[in-house]
């Protein structure tokens, strides 16, 4: 889906029609799967920004902002875990 392989020059027109194909899932999932990818810290706003060339800014956002609250959940969930497990 996002991986391209080496390209004939026979083809480069279907890959140029699937490149247009891609669609809303397909950047909410790429714009999720690169932050969760990268951890959320500095690389955040390079990688959003460039998402965002390719795809639709609101459609970024929410995956970043969706990808901030996955692993703010998992990091409290950790860090309470562990917190308990330490205090027992």
């Amino acid at each position: 889906m996002f991986v391209h392989t080496a390209r004939d020059a026979n083809d480069g027109a279907a890959w140029a029609e699937q490149d247009a194909e891609l669609g809303l899932f397909d950047a909410f999932f790429a714009s999720l799967s690169m932050i969760l990818v990268s951890e959320i810290g500095d690389e955040t706003f390079i990688i959003a920004a460039l998402m965002a060339m390719r795809h639709p800014k609101s459609i970024v956002l929410s995956g970043a902002l969706s990808a901030l609250v996955v692993m703010t959940v998992r990091d409290t969930a950790a860090s309470v875990a562990s917190t308990s497990f330490v205090l027992r």
